[in-house]
């Protein structure tokens, strides 16, 4: 008799514990990237790892090998890299007396390439530029031709070829070039 009384209690407790079970399972975004460390070395021991939670994730099922892995995303968000100050703005910073700006940020060692946006306004709704098809290499960019005006940038970093990090702070330059 008591059994039936506890029955909706149990029950409820049971679809909880399944509930939960699949909301842990499906988190998905996990993105596991190999990393290396010019002269250092490291060992680990201990056989497979197992990352709880990420059943039917292809990224982070299935054990890798060969050491020097790090999980990026799915648990940290992605840095973003930081914009640098142009040192051929004159004569005030980000002011421009020509058409094409030189664009530069920060490396991050996990990039594998770089998108970099240009707007006439700081939601980047009107973006006049647009590259995403810049390599890790590549920290700098000229802009094609710019109208006089003022202008806002951001830069972000690929982590694979659907996965992007944050976008950097905003920054913005004045064109005014006759």
């Amino acid at each position: 008799m008591k059994l039936k009384r506890m029955m909706p209690m149990i029950l409820a407790i049971v679809v909880m514990l399944i509930a939960g079970n699949v909301w842990a399972q499906t988190g998905g975004g996990y993105i596991l990237i190999r990393s290396t460390v010019a002269g250092g070395s490291a060992t680990s021991s201990g056989g497979g790892y197992t990352l709880r939670g990420t059943t039917g994730q292809a990224e982070a099922n299935a054990i890798p090998t060969g050491g020097g892995y790090y999980i990026t995303d799915g648990f940290w968000p992605l840095p973003a890299p930081v914009i640098i100050s142009s040192t051929s703005a004159a004569p005030a910073r980000n002011y421009f007396t020509v058409h094409t700006i030189p664009l530069s940020w920060t490396g991050l060692s996990w990039a594998v390439g770089y998108q970099v946006q240009v707007a006439t306004d700081k939601l980047f709704i009107n973006i006049v530029w647009n590259d995403a098809t810049l390599s890790a290499n590549a920290l700098s960019v000229t802009t094609p031709y710019l109208a006089n005006s003022i202008y806002y940038w951001r830069v972000r970093a690929r982590a694979n070829p659907v996965k992007w990090g944050n976008w950097s702070a905003v920054d913005s330059f004045t064109v005014n070039s006759p």
